[in-house]
């Protein structure tokens, strides 16, 4: 199991999905599949959370143009209490029915340090 806070999950996302395009060996291939599979999941629960308190919170707000439909914006006076509670949900700790990654699985993939650091709530360093 890993165990990890939401905010380290969305950091990790758009890597996740980098390495779901690359030709991997089958062990990390498999590896990176399942953690995708688990994070979807959560991934999907957030932004429904996400969602939810931009209605609570948020005020309609009336296209420029016909072609456009309406949207919801959080005003100002709103901004402090949508705030806390995407804090609170992004604070939140999470777990992923998968193992994590060994660093040695990448063998001689290459990756940026910028995209370890996003991965590193998913990986075991030995």
């Amino acid at each position: 199991m890993i165990k990890l806070k939401v905010h380290q999950l969305k950091t990790a996302e758009s890597t996740l999905k980098m390495l779901a395009a690359k030709q991997l060996p089958a062990k990390l291939a498999y590896q990176v599949a399942k953690i995708i599979r688990a994070a979807d999941k959560e991934l999907l629960a957030i932004e429904e959370a996400r969602v939810s308190a931009v209605r609570k919170y948020g005020k309609e707000v009336q296209p420029s143009s016909p072609d456009e439909q309406p949207s919801l914006q959080v005003p100002p006076e709103s901004i402090e209490a949508f705030t806390a509670e995407m804090q609170e949900l992004f604070d939140s700790e999470i777990e992923l029915n998968a193992y994590p990654i060994k660093v040695g699985d990448f063998g001689n993939i290459e990756l940026q340090p910028i995209q370890l650091l996003a991965l590193e709530s998913l990986l075991d360093e030995e």
